[in-house]
């Protein structure tokens, strides 16, 4: 299956604005629903049939509600990695009973939703056919490719993650928040290496965990055998 095309330009400038302070606030919007026993209001735009939703306001003369958007990304970062350790405790489980096929198909899934968490937490939506980037002023900008058949879920949060990973703020946000002994990443690295070797380290140690996400969106036969094979 030949590889995916990359971002464009304008989908690269698009991801640029998109922002951690945004999500930040729209989590804080997201506390009288707690009380509730819900993440986001029962009248949130997207809280039902979100994509079927999205579908219709990205029609032309129609438009996203901001704020509503805004708060489903916020609340999916912490479910989507909830979720992604509810895979993965099931793909180990299979993998112990020799299940080769199941491990490896809730493997993926338990990947997939982890760059779908913490791309989330960036303020980036992943949506099927239908992305977003979560900017300061809290408007949802799409990050389509117009005119050419947008990249699915699959292929985008690799193509989105593989980006995400050259930056420097993802590798100094992983520097922090992994911590040894308590002690952040970026002092121990910081100890035995250069600045130039801890972004080196960091951009590799992402592409590398992102890896089947590659694999199975390039090889869609390898990932289909997986899920849908008896």
């Amino acid at each position: 299956m030949p590889k995916l095309s990359a971002l464009n330009i304008d989908q690269k400038k698009t991801l640029r604005k998109a922002s951690r302070n945004a999500v930040k606030d729209a989590f804080e919007n997201l506390r009288p629903h707690f009380y509730c026993k819900r993440w986001i209001s029962k009248s949130n735009r997207y809280s039902n049939n979100c994509i079927g939703s999205l579908d219709a306001d990205t029609k032309s003369g129609c438009s996203v509600i901001h704020n509503d958007l805004a708060q489903y990304i916020a609340a999916s970062a912490p479910l989507h990695c909830a979720d992604g350790w509810s895979f993965l405790g099931r793909a180990l489980d299979c993998h112990a009973q020799g299940d080769k096929n199941a491990a490896r198909h809730l493997g993926y899934y338990a990947e997939l939703r982890a760059a779908m968490s913490i791309l989330a937490t960036e303020g980036i939506g992943i949506f099927n056919k239908k992305h977003f980037a979560l900017d300061n002023l809290g408007n949802c900008q799409p990050c389509q490719r117009v005119g050419k058949t947008t990249h699915g879920t699959h292929e985008m949060a690799w193509l989105i993650l593989n980006h995400w990973a050259d930056l420097k703020k993802s590798v100094e946000l992983l520097a922090k928040i992994i911590q040894p002994g308590g002690i952040p990443l970026q002092d121990w690295l910081q100890a035995l290496y250069s600045g130039s070797s801890l972004m080196s380290i960091g951009n590799k140690w992402l592409k590398t965990w992102g890896l089947d996400l590659q694999r199975f969106t390039e090889d869609r036969d390898a990932r289909n055998e997986a899920s849908y094979r008896p």
